[in-house]
């Protein structure tokens, strides 16, 4: 989560792409539709920002902060230079070759997902609020078969979905204590704030600008 606001931080930082802080509001995710371990953050970021003297600017492009190459390469770089500190730390222990995994992924090209900006505010309340307080799984797609002494895990197979439609309800079944592992995986560590305000959104930095900035902005 830190990699995803420093990437945005250090891309909107640079003139090219606007020269001011933005902020940004991210929820951690670590699941997909069948409990798999799918770790990844929602975030959603102010189309602009504002600069050291506390006047709103609006990035160089239509439609996006930065250019996606340089989004996706800038988070792989940040990421991998957070890991390796960590790593010299001895914060992070692994049975891996963890070097050999690194240098296997930090020259392939990483995907860092972009959405249009929109003034919807539907659109973003419904965004992240899907995430802040689910679960892995609902009882409602969680099935326990004693006689089988079997699970059904009902999903969502994204990979067969059309253009349009909904993705298509599949069923995995598993042992019961498989099961239980898959879940307790996403429970987050105790404190872990798996909601974060970054950038403008934060507490402290907000009132730093807040009576600079254009009131007309505010209301929006």
């Amino acid at each position: 989560m830190r990699a995803s606001y420093k990437c945005i931080k250090d891309l909107c930082a640079k003139e090219e792409n606007l020269g001011a802080l933005p902020g940004m509001v991210s929820v951690l995710h670590t699941f997909g539709s069948d409990m798999k371990y799918h770790l990844h953050t929602h975030c959603l970021i102010t189309f602009g920002g504002v600069d050291k003297g506390g006047k709103w600017k609006w990035p160089k492009r239509a439609k996006k902060l930065a250019g996606y190459r340089a989004i996706c390469r800038t988070f792989r770089e940040v990421f991998l230079k957070m890991l390796r500190k960590e790593i010299k730390k001895g914060t992070l222990t692994t049975k891996l070759d963890i070097e050999e995994l690194i240098t296997s992924v930090e020259n392939k090209r990483w995907n860092v997902r972009n959405g249009y900006p929109t003034i919807n505010l539907k659109i973003l309340e419904n965004y992240l609020a899907r995430y802040i307080n689910r679960i892995a799984i609902s009882k409602g797609r969680f099935e326990y078969l004693a006689k089988q002494e079997q699970v059904n895990i009902i999903y969502k197979e994204y990979r067969k979905q059309k253009k349009d439609e909904a993705a298509p309800l599949e069923i995995k079944t598993i042992n019961p204590l498989v099961a239980i592992d898959q879940f307790l995986q996403h429970i987050l560590p105790p404190y872990f704030q798996k909601s974060r305000y970054n950038g403008l959104h934060a507490s402290a930095t907000f009132k730093k600008y807040v009576n600079k900035i254009d009131q007309k902005l505010l209301k929006n």
